[in-house]
């Protein structure tokens, strides 16, 4: 009986280590992983890092596009245009960018080809400028 008892204590014992042991490993690799490259926002966060004045504006649409209108600061590297990949070369790629064109699908592409170019961190507005309007944000024209 002695030894069925000291057995239940050595298992329970076991057990409840193993499962701490988990759980610290879970929370280490929860903390220490990085985050994505590629981040989708939406306007006030969009605004709000905007508002640091530490990143480079991104305008990926076309010209006559921006010539509706643009967010003030933006530099525009139309991603249509065949030379979009070298045009990135002339921005920092460990400075965060911050990129959107009419809808959010054009910046999405954009943001994986920066990526792909090993830019550090890449934001793109959900919903592109569209959104930024629809928010109460304005446009320089």
């Amino acid at each position: 009986m002695k030894k069925l008892i000291l057995f239940s204590l050595v298992l329970v014992f076991a057990v409840a280590c193993n499962s701490k042991t988990s759980n610290q490993t879970e929370v280490q690799t929860e903390s220490t992983a990085p985050a994505g490259v590629i981040e989708n926002v939406n306007p006030e966060q969009f605004k709000a890092l905007l508002d640091q004045n530490t990143v480079i504006l991104l305008d990926v649409r076309t010209g006559p596009e921006v010539d509706q209108g643009y967010i003030e600061g933006a530099v525009n590297i139309d991603l249509q245009s065949p030379d979009f990949k070298d045009k990135l070369s002339s921005l920092d790629p460990k400075q965060p960018v911050l990129v959107y064109c009419a809808a959010g699908m054009r910046s999405q592409s954009a943001a994986q080809i920066m990526e792909e170019l090993g830019f550090t961190k890449v934001y793109n507005l959900e919903k592109g400028i569209g959104s930024w309007t629809a928010s109460g944000y304005e446009l320089v024209k």
